[in-house]
C-alpha cells in the first residue's frame, strides 16, 4: 500500500494554508525590480528601455486564485493503477514523500499529478519513443481519469482538477477546472500558465537526477531556475540581443570603410569619385548630405538591356559538388532497397509481435507449458522459449533494416529536391536549361529523379557559365564601374546613417544591461544565500547518521557563461571534500532531494527506490 509522510511541522510553519507566513515569502521578484528601477539613478530613456525589456506593458498570464495547495487525488486506470486509487495529502507547506514497494504505483501517482496539472510528462523527453506508449492501464483501460483536490487560500470549500481522455491517445485528454462560487471552466482558462513554468507543484525524474548525475553545467542551471531569476535573466537577453544587432552595424560599416576608400582611389580620374572619398574621408562627421546628392545625380539606365546584363553576370547555377553528392546518396540508398528485395518487413514485424505476446504469456505463467491457441501440451517449454526469444531479433533486425532502407530513399529524394531552386531573377537566355532543372522537382520515382536532376544540373551550370562569360565581356565596354561603385557607396551611406541615428541608443542600451547584470548578481547572492541556509538546514533533517556535513553551496560563473558550476562543499569528521565526491549512493539521493526541496518546497517528489525513500524518512 502506498503511504505519505511529511517532515514534522516546524514551529514557525503557519497551519492555515489560507495564512501563510510573512517571513517565509520573499516580494514578488517584478514588484522588487520594479522599486529597485524606480529608485536608480538612471535617464528617462534608459529606465524607458528596461521598463520594456522586463515587459512592464505586457499582458502577463497570472492566475486569479491564490495560493494552491494538493490536498488529494484519485486516479483509475492511468499506468499502473486499474480500479480507483486515492491519495490524501496535507494541505499544507510541506514534503510529501510517497513510499510503498516497488511496483505499487508510487511513479503512477506522481505521474497523475504532472499530468493533471499540465497533459505532458517531463521525464518523458529523450527516452526511447516506444516506451511512451502506453500509458493506460492494461488490465482497466475504460474511462481513465485524474482528479486532484485543491485547497485555495482564502476559498471555503476545495476545488477540482479533473482530467479525462476520449481515446487511447494521451494527447487527447481533456481537462476542466471547478472552484467553489466560479463555476467549472476548461483547465486552460485557469490561468495558470506562468505559475505552472515558474513554480511547478511536482519534482520529476529528470530534475532530481540532474543534482546527481549532470554535467556541472546541468546542475548549475537546475539551482539557477529553481532560484526564479528568469525576468531578469530574459531582460538582460533581449537588451543584449537589441546592443548586439546595433553594435554588428556599427562594425561592419566601420570595417567596410577601408575597402569603400580604396576604390574610390582607384576611380580618382573620375571626379564623382573624388568628390564620394572627400565625403567620406573628412575628419569629424560623415558628409552624408554630398553622398546622397551623388547617388541623386546617377543617371538611369541606358537601356533594358544593361538591366538583363547584370541579372546575366550574376548567373550561377547549382552547386555540382552539392547536387553530385545528393545523387550519389539517393542511388546507394536504392541499391540498399534492391538488395532487400524479396524481404517482407511489414510481416516480420508481425510475427515479432505475435511472438514477443507469446514470449510474455510464458513469463507470466513459467509453470504453464500448455499453447494457449492451440491447447498442445508441452509446447510452450524452455526450448521454445529459447528458440523464439532468437527468432524475435531475428525479425526485428530483418524489419528495421528494411524499413531504414526505405525511409533513406525518402530522405534521399527530399534532400535532392530541397537542391532545386529558383533564383529570385532568371536571364531570359538561361529560361529553358532553368525550366528542366526546377522540373525535376515534380519527379517523384527516385531512380529518374537521380538521372534526371543529375543531367540538368550539368546542363544547367554549363549554360550559366557560357552567358555569365558573354555578359561580363559586354558589361566591361559600358560605364559599368561608377555605377557599381555609387550603387555600394549608397548601401555604405544608409547604414551610416543608421549607426549615426542609433548611436545614443547604443549607449542607453550598455547603461541598461550594465544595470540589470549588477541587479543580478545582487540578488542571485541574496537569493542564493537564502537557498544555501535551506539547503543545509534541510540536510541536517535528513541526513540521519551520516557524518557527512554540508558545509557551503555556491553558483560559479553566469548563466551565459561557457563554464560554470554549482560547488556544494562538504567535511567528512571534520576534512574538508567535494559533497558529490565522499556521499554514499542514498546520501546522494538525499542531497538531491534537498537541492529540489529548497527551491520548490510544495514538490511531489518521486522515489528513485523504496530504500532511498524510507531513508529520508
Amino acid at each position: 500500500m502506498t503511504v505519505t509522510e511529511q517532515f514534522q511541522r516546524n514551529a514557525d510553519e503557519p497551519t492555515d494554508p489560507a495564512r501563510p507566513n510573512p517571513a517565509d515569502q520573499p516580494p514578488p521578484l517584478a514588484d522588487l525590480v520594479r522599486t529597485r528601477l524606480g529608485e536608480a539613478a538612471l535617464p528617462e530613456s534608459v529606465k524607458a528601455l528596461l521598463k520594456e525589456a522586463l515587459g512592464e506593458n505586457e499582458t502577463r498570464g497570472t492566475s486569479p486564485a491564490g495560493r494552491i495547495y494538493l490536498g488529494s487525488l484519485a486516479v483509475n486506470g492511468f499506468r499502473g493503477i486499474g480500479p480507483r486509487a486515492r491519495l490524501s495529502l496535507s494541505p499544507r507547506p510541506g514534503v510529501n514523500l510517497v513510499v510503498g514497494r516497488n511496483g505499487s504505483g508510487k511513479s503512477s501517482l506522481a505521474d497523475a499529478i504532472e499530468v493533471g496539472f499540465t497533459g505532458t510528462r517531463a521525464h518523458r523527453p529523450g527516452q526511447d519513443a516506444t516506451r511512451g506508449g502506453h500509458w493506460y492501464n492494461l488490465h482497466n483501460a475504460d474511462s481513465p481519469k485524474i482528479e486532484l483536490k485543491l485547497a485555495i487560500e482564502g476559498d471555503t470549500g476545495n476545488s477540482t482538477l479533473t482530467r479525462t481522455w476520449t481515446s487511447q491517445e494521451f494527447g487527447s485528454s481533456e481537462a476542466t477546472f471547478k472552484r467553489p462560487g466560479h463555476g467549472t471552466v476548461p483547465v486552460a482558462e485557469a490561468g495558470w500558465d506562468t505559475a505552472l513554468a515558474d513554480h511547478r507543484p511536482f519534482l520529476s525524474y529528470t530534475d532530481l537526477d540532474l543534482m546527481l548525475t549532470g554535467k556541472p553545467s546541468e546542475r548549475y542551471d537546475a539551482i539557477a531556475t529553481i532560484l526564479g531569476m528568469e525576468l531578469l535573466s530574459t531582460a538582460t537577453n533581449r537588451l543584449s540581443v537589441r546592443e548586439k544587432a546595433l553594435a554588428a552595424v556599427a562594425k561592419e560599416t566601420r570595417e567596410a570603410l577601408p575597402g569603400l576608400k580604396e576604390a574610390l582611389y582607384a576611380l580618382e580620374d573620375d571626379d564623382r569619385a573624388v568628390q564620394a572619398l572627400l565625403a567620406v574621408d573628412t575628419p569629424g562627421d560623415l558628409d552624408l548630405d554630398s553622398i546622397d546628392a551623388l547617388v541623386a545625380g546617377l543617371p538611369p539606365a541606358d537601356d533594358s538591356r544593361l538591366a538583363e546584363l547584370q541579372i546575366e553576370a550574376g548567373a550561377h547555377g547549382p552547386d555540382l559538388a552539392e547536387v553530385g553528392e545528393a545523387v550519389q546518396r539517393l542511388r546507394n540508398a536504392l541499391a540498399d532497397v534492391e538488395g532487400l528485395h524479396g524481404t517482407d518487413a511489414e510481416n516480420a514485424r508481425l510475427r515479432a509481435d505475435l511472438l514477443e505476446k507469446a514470449l510474455a504469456h510464458a513469463d507470466r505463467h513459467p509453470d504453464d507449458d500448455v499453447c494457449p491457441t492451440c491447447g498442445a501440451e508441452r509446447a510452450l517449454g524452455r526450448e521454445w522459449y529459447d528458440r523464439a526469444s532468437r527468432q524475435v531479433a531475428e525479425l526485428r533486425h530483418e524489419a528495421k533494416t528494411a524499413e531504414d532502407a526505405h525511409a533513406a530513399v525518402r530522405t534521399g529524394k527530399r534532400n535532392l529536391h530541397n537542391r532545386i531552386e529558383n533564383p529570385k531573377r532568371i536571364p531570359v537566355a538561361l529560361a529553358d536549361p532553368w525550366k528542366v532543372w526546377t522540373d525535376c522537382r515534380q519527379i517523384t520515382d527516385p531512380v529518374e529523379l537521380a538521372r534526371s536532376a543529375e543531367e540538368a544540373a550539368t546542363v544547367l551550370v554549363d549554360a550559366c557559365d557560357t552567358v555569365r562569360t558573354h555578359a561580363a565581356r559586354e558589361l566591361e565596354e559600358r560605364d559599368e564601374r561608377w555605377r557599381a561603385l555609387v550603387t555600394r557607396l549608397a548601401a555604405w551611406a544608409d547604414k551610416a546613417r543608421e549607426v549615426e541615428r542609433d548611436k545614443s541608443l547604443r549607449t542607453d542600451l550598455g547603461k541598461a544591461v550594465r544595470w540589470l547584470k549588477s541587479l543580478s548578481t545582487e540578488l542571485r547572492e541574496q537569493r542564493m544565500e537564502r537557498f544555501t541556509d535551506a539547503t543545509q538546514g534541510i540536510w541536517e533533517r535528513l541526513r540521519q547518521e551520516s557524518n557527512v556535513d554540508l558545509t557551503a553551496v555556491s553558483l560559479n560563473g553566469s548563466e551565459k557563461a561557457t563554464v560554470r558550476k554549482l560547488v556544494m562543499a562538504a567535511s567528512v569528521d571534520g576534512q574538508d571534500a567535494p559533497a558529490l565526491d565522499v556521499m554514499s549512493q542514498g546520501e546522494l539521493h538525499s542531497l538531491g532531494l534537498v537541492g529540489n526541496v529548497a527551491g520548490n518546497p510544495r514538490g511531489i517528489a518521486r522515489a528513485a527506490s523504496t530504500n532511498m525513500l524510507v531513508r529520508l524518512t
